[in-house]
């Protein structure tokens, strides 16, 4: 059994990283981007056809410099899901 199961349903979890990039002059729009993706998806409710999505939540977030001067974010959300 997974993590997620129980006696009459399937479920597991998942992790998903979103990438984001900026060429402005500071991490000041990357962060921006990064909280718009946060008000969307944080304790959100996801539609997966065929399934029942029980919760997702954002686990870490950070913002490099990348060699050529842009700005990446970097997001990971974890959530649960189940059949």
């Amino acid at each position: 059994m997974n993590a997620g199961d129980t006696a009459s349903e399937t479920g597991f979890d998942y992790l998903a990283r979103i990438h984001t990039r900026s060429r402005s002059a500071g991490m000041k729009e990357t962060k921006e981007i990064q909280g718009q993706i946060y008000d969307r998806l944080h304790r959100g409710a996801l539609t997966v056809t065929g399934y029942q999505h029980i919760l997702i939540q954002r686990e870490r977030s950070e913002v490099l410099t990348a060699p050529d001067g842009s700005f990446h974010g970097v997001c990971e959300y974890r959530g649960l899901i189940s059949k």
